[in-house]
């Protein structure tokens, strides 16, 4: 038996990918949880402070707390993090960490992350090109 994707198996894992990780702020909120668990106003502030490039970040630049709550309990739903929350504590104490999935996941998209960083020049002009068919000056 071969282990060998099809292209169908391919190209499935990939949207199945995008679409675990589509919300706006995921990649940030990921990103800051990569070092361990993080309590509710850890993890705005640590998403909110990433640095993304100008370029590249998203379309609010500005981390809301209704857009954290709403994608925490996405990805919580979809099992990509874990949300603790400590008995009995006043007032009420919440933490969120990656589940295990999450981290392998983190962990397959090293290369990915090398790659953009080994073609920043493909990934610029592509983005412009973008820009200027979205501006209609193609």
């Amino acid at each position: 038996m071969s282990s060998e994707l099809t292209a169908s198996e391919s190209a499935a894992g990939w949207y199945v990918v995008r679409a675990l990780t589509s919300a706006e702020w995921t990649p940030a909120i990921l990103a800051a949880l990569e070092h361990g668990p993080l309590h509710y106003t850890e993890l705005f502030h640590r998403a909110s402070s990433l640095h993304v490039a100008e370029q590249w970040r998203p379309r609010h630049e500005h981390l809301y707390e209704s857009t954290l709550t709403r994608t925490l309990k996405q990805l919580t739903d979809d099992n990509v993090i874990t949300r603790h929350e400590e008995a009995g504590a006043f007032p009420p104490s919440v933490s969120y960490s990656l589940t295990d999935a999450a981290r392998d996941l983190l962990s397959a998209l090293e290369p990915l992350v090398r790659w953009v960083d080994d073609h920043t020049e493909l990934i610029e002009q592509a983005r412009l090109r973008r820009l200027d068919s979205a501006s209609g000056h193609e």
